[in-house]
């Protein structure tokens, strides 16, 4: 088989980048589209990719970077467990960003006592399982906060379950 030619005039060792690819044709969709369609050979799309917020801060997010600027002018106090900055890390981050953010952030000691309180808090609600524990441990940190506390997370409502309603929990 031959190889491809460059089109268009290209010339060189590395032209072969610039020859035409498969051809893209688009549809109109013959109803609303309503969920994620699975595409090329199955591989799943997610509608959002789950977000946590400190996921978000990392990523440069603006809504959760203006709350790490009120934390860092002493106007708030953003509070986490260390467990949240395990499970927020994704690898495509530098460390560079990753200190900037933490500079901003009160990290919160975990001890037994707080271990005890966040599994009397799933047995309340009737949860358990590590699909719930970081939040848990995260309801115990807010409930130990002084003031008005809100609560930012992308599954609102495994921390209501965990919270009372005097503490605001916010999707992100």
């Amino acid at each position: 088989m031959p190889l491809p030619q460059p089109v268009d005039g290209a010339k060189g060792p590395y032209d072969a980048g610039y020859l035409p690819r498969f051809e893209m044709k688009f549809h109109p969709a013959e109803e609303p589209i309503t969920e994620p369609v699975a595409k090329l050979g199955g591989d799943p799309i997610w509608l959002d990719e789950p977000c946590w917020p400190l996921s978000l801060a990392v990523r440069g997010d603006r809504r959760m970077i203006a709350w790490l600027g009120l934390a860092a002018e002493g106007e708030a106090e953003v509070v986490t467990s260390p467990m949240t900055l395990v499970e927020a890390y994704d690898g495509r981050t530098t460390e560079q960003r990753w200190d900037w953010v933490l500079s901003r952030l009160k990290v919160a000691d975990i001890g037994k006592d707080e271990a005890r309180q966040a599994r009397r808090l799933l047995a309340k609600a009737k949860l358990h399982g590590h699909k719930y524990a970081i939040g848990a441990v995260l309801a115990v940190i807010a409930r130990q906060q002084k003031g008005q506390v809100t609560v930012f997370t992308s599954d609102v409502d495994d921390l209501e379950r965990l919270l009372p309603d005097t503490i605001v929990v916010k999707k992100v």
